[in-house]
């Protein structure tokens, strides 16, 4: 009981310690974490470190490790509540910074791959638009070749 009590106070000075995760951290597991399960886990552990008060970019990820993670989850309900945390996450971040190339991408990969049950379909043009649009602004020439790869590819909706 006393090392449950113990274990449950020290873990929030724990989370305090460890760094914020780098962008290149989070799209090198983006990127294998759909289709492979450990990447998804190690994806979303290593958002355990951002909240709400960080960049808006860190907490896109943090919410699309989310909905990736629904992929992996087996109850209908834990798949569905993991979904629409990360989707809220997802949008909330948009919010905070609406012309983010790199989190408009995301975005629009997950809407281009959730099933049309789920509705999250919504902004799939306009950020494919978006994304055609302001894909040269981007110095990184690794995420621009993720955008023109997303562009191009054909929707599973």
């Amino acid at each position: 009981m006393k090392l449950a009590l113990y274990i449950t106070l020290m873990l929030p000075l724990l989370s305090l310690q460890q760094p914020k995760p780098t962008l290149k951290q989070l799209r090198s597991l983006y990127r294998y974490s759909a289709t492979d399960k450990d990447s998804s886990a190690k994806f979303l552990l290593l958002t355990t470190t951002v909240d709400s008060a960080a960049t808006p970019i860190l907490c896109c990820y943090k919410g699309v490790a989310q909905v990736i993670q629904a992929r992996f989850t087996g109850s209908p309900f834990s798949k569905l509540k993991k979904f629409n945390t990360g989707k809220l996450m997802i949008e909330n971040a948009i919010a905070r910074d609406t012309l983010n190339v790199e989190m408009r991408l995301l975005r629009y990969n997950i809407q281009a791959n959730a099933p049309a049950f789920l509705g999250y379909n919504g902004s799939l043009q306009k950020d494919e638009a978006f994304l055609k649009a302001n894909c040269y602004k981007l110095d990184d020439a690794e995420l621009k070749l993720m955008v023109n790869k997303a562009v191009a590819a054909p929707k599973s909706n």
